[in-house]
């Protein structure tokens, strides 16, 4: 745990998936605080960014999130399986 953080959890591990160089870890939260007088962070590309609320998307924005998804199902439904198959040979 991080003393001072907006969000601390505890996890245990459900399972691992490995993308060619990288691991993504899944874990079931058993233990969280969140502390509302903080406020959020996250790094990523070298940058701080900070969470806000958002509204949910109108029918039309959702309907084309939808599409991409399904267009791109066949690509993540591949990747998904050459991790199996890779970690199937290690």
């Amino acid at each position: 745990m991080v003393k001072g953080a907006s969000l601390s959890s505890e996890c245990k591990l459900f399972k691992e998936v490995t993308f060619w160089d990288h691991v993504m870890l899944i874990g079931e939260i058993i233990y969280a605080i969140y502390n509302s007088e903080k406020e959020a962070l996250i790094y990523i590309n070298g940058k701080y960014w900070s969470l806000h609320s958002i509204e949910k998307p109108n029918e039309d924005t959702r309907q084309s999130i939808k599409d991409i998804l399904e267009k791109h199902s066949t690509l993540l439904s591949i990747m998904m399986n050459f991790s199996k198959i890779n970690h199937l040979r290690s």
